[in-house]
C-alpha cells in the first residue's frame, strides 16, 4: 500500500514502492524510482531521474526552524587534486 495526499503531482513513468508515505503539496519528476517504505514530506520538489533508497526520510522544507540542505563530497581524481562538488 502507498499513503498518496492531496495536492501530490507525480510524473509519468515514475514508480512508488510499498509502504511510502506522500504527504502532499509535493511534486516528482518524471522518471524517478522511489524505493519502499519512505516517507516525504510536503513542500518536497523531487526533479526528474531520480533514485530514492528505501527507508529515506526527506524533511519538510523550509521550515522556521531549518537551514537549508546542501550536501558536498570530495573526489579525489587521478592527479591528487580533490575538488569540492556541491
Amino acid at each position: 500500500k502507498v499513503l498518496i495526499r492531496a495536492n501530490s503531482i507525480i510524473g509519468d513513468f515514475t514508480s512508488i514502492g510499498s509502504m511510502t508515505e506522500l504527504d502532499g503539496n509535493l511534486s516528482i519528476g518524471e522518471h524517478c524510482s522511489i524505493h519502499s517504505q519512505n516517507h516525504i514530506c510536503s513542500h518536497t520538489v523531487i526533479q526528474d531521474y531520480v533514485f530514492i533508497a528505501p527507508f529515506s526520510v526527506i524533511p519538510p522544507y523550509p521550515a522556521p526552524s531549518m537551514q537549508p540542505w546542501k550536501y558536498s563530497r570530495n573526489i579525489l581524481l587521478p592527479s591528487s587534486i580533490s575538488f569540492l562538488i556541491n
